[in-house]
């Protein structure tokens, strides 16, 4: 078991105040921040949001707010009450949708920054500055702290056929575009949101799973090997990208994400700080070992944890965007993926808010025997 990556007792100090220290699992070679000490004991869920109406979209995850308009909120005299309860919300239900949205991009920004400040995310964390994708504004000016997704398959069939337009190998499976956002990084992403801009007229839907209850399908004592393990992440080609190199040696967000390495070492269990539940963070594509297994166990580890997703349909929620709706996620509760079966252009602008190193909390359980205590 590597000590550094637990916590017997949430600490309630902020991450500033408290020296960094690394710890060397026995027997390893990489090192392994401690976490920040800004985490807080689960936040209660007060009644701030309760005048709004809404429907859960999905068993194990999900809520739309159909009247809600997120540029109101932050101009709200209860703004601070409003959106902290419903930071906590997006961590309990993991991704919350927000239909037909009047918001500037700086609006998206400083929305997506509150919901973890309001939260307990370290006070040296603020949004990720993705290492190679920027969104250009108006007047030629570029925004770091904003990533466009965007994609156009017409424009890449030249890819996918050959001159005689006869179809070349297709991929036989979509499983592997499961992921958290920035799981690379020290410290890794609270809260993203998402605002579609252009949509295709069929097709491009979002699909989220529960990190929750992955963990929860787990049986007891496989939930205690894992607690002993680690996962090193990294984004598969972005470091053989030239144009991403003069942006490495910048803080991407949290003084802790910087240099020309985009490689963490995290817990394969973490723990939620807004809710004290614990999810399976070792799963996607960023998750290529796990460091105390052989590389075999390791590959079919990570292959188990991933088809718990995708042979359980009843933990994942299907999003169908709208031109101008807006989703913003918990990273530590749930994974997600982008589906490709759409033609024309589909285009979003992308805010990540950063927080705290993964940690797993060793009085922490999941959400199932949360609720049940609590019921």
């Amino acid at each position: 078991m590597a000590p550094a990556l637990l916590i017997e007792e949430p600490p309630n100090t902020t991450e500033a105040a408290q020296p960094q220290v690394l710890a060397k699992p026995k027997g390893k070679t990489h090192q392994i921040r401690i976490p920040p000490f800004s985490i807080m004991r689960p936040l209660p869920l007060g009644d701030a949001m309760d005048g709004y109406k809404y429907s859960d979209i999905g068993r194990y995850l999900g809520r739309e707010y159909a009247d809600v308009q997120i540029r109101e909120l932050l101009k709200d005299p209860d703004s601070d009450a409003k959106l902290r309860d419903l930071a906590i919300t997006i961590s309990q239900r993991g991704v919350v949708v927000f239909r037909n949205q009047e918001i500037t991009p700086q609006e998206q920004k400083d929305f997506t920054n509150r919901l973890g400040q309001l939260t307990g995310k370290p006070s040296t964390s603020g949004i990720h500055i993705h290492p190679i994708n920027h969104t250009s504004l108006e007047g030629g000016k570029v925004d770091a702290e904003m990533s466009t997704i965007a994609r156009n398959p017409k424009k890449m069939l030249s890819k996918q056929t050959g001159v005689d337009g006869k179809s070349r190998v297709k991929k036989q499976s979509a499983a592997d575009g499961w992921h958290h956002d920035i799981g690379f990084e020290n410290n890794t992403s609270d809260y993203t949101s998402l605002i579609m801009r252009v949509v295709p007229e069929y097709g491009g839907d979002t699909v989220f799973a529960s990190a929750y209850e992955v963990y929860d399908r787990l049986s007891a004592p496989y939930q205690k090997f894992l607690e002993g393990l680690t996962c090193t992440f990294r984004p598969v080609g972005f470091e053989e990208d030239p144009e991403v190199a003069h942006l490495y040696a910048i803080p991407r967000g949290s003084p802790f994400n910087i240099g020309p390495s985009l490689t963490a070492v995290h817990p394969m269990l973490r723990t939620n700080p807004v809710t004290g539940w614990r999810t399976v963070f070792g799963v996607g594509h960023h998750a290529q070992r796990i460091n105390e297994l052989t590389e075999t166990e390791s590959q079919r580890l990570l292959k188990s944890m991933s088809d718990l997703i995708t042979e359980n349909h009843d933990l994942q929620l299907r999003m169908k965007w709208g031109v101008n709706d807006l989703a913003v996620w918990d990273n530590r509760s749930v994974y997600h993926t982008a589906t490709y079966d759409y033609d024309g252009p589909r285009a979003g602008h992308r805010v990540v808010s950063v927080a705290e190193a993964p940690y797993l909390d060793m009085n922490s359980v999941g959400r199932d025997e949360a609720l049940y205590v609590k019921a």
